[in-house]
């Protein structure tokens, strides 16, 4: 298991489909990506909602992945004016 201070993590593509531009030229920057050459490696979790992909990589890489709390289960925020 990787030490939760060597690891880097970022989302590149959020809920609505944005790149995160800002963050990956962060995330090349604060891993040395440049540095690396061919020895890296890209870690990519698909499924549906709420399948555990987060809790995966939170506990396999020790990220900090927002997680779904189970017991409150998914909500919606309604904003009325």
């Amino acid at each position: 298991m990787v030490n939760s201070e060597e690891s880097c993590s970022t989302q590149l593509i959020d809920g609505d489909g944005a790149f995160n531009v800002t963050g990956i030229d962060r995330f090349i920057k604060d891993v040395k990506l440049g540095d690396c050459g061919l020895s890296y490696a890209v870690v990519s979790i698909m499924g549906p909602q709420s399948s555990g992909k987060s809790t995966l990589l939170n506990h396999l890489f020790g990220t900090k992945f927002r997680e779904m709390d189970a017991f409150k289960g998914r909500h919606v925020l309604l904003m009325l004016s």
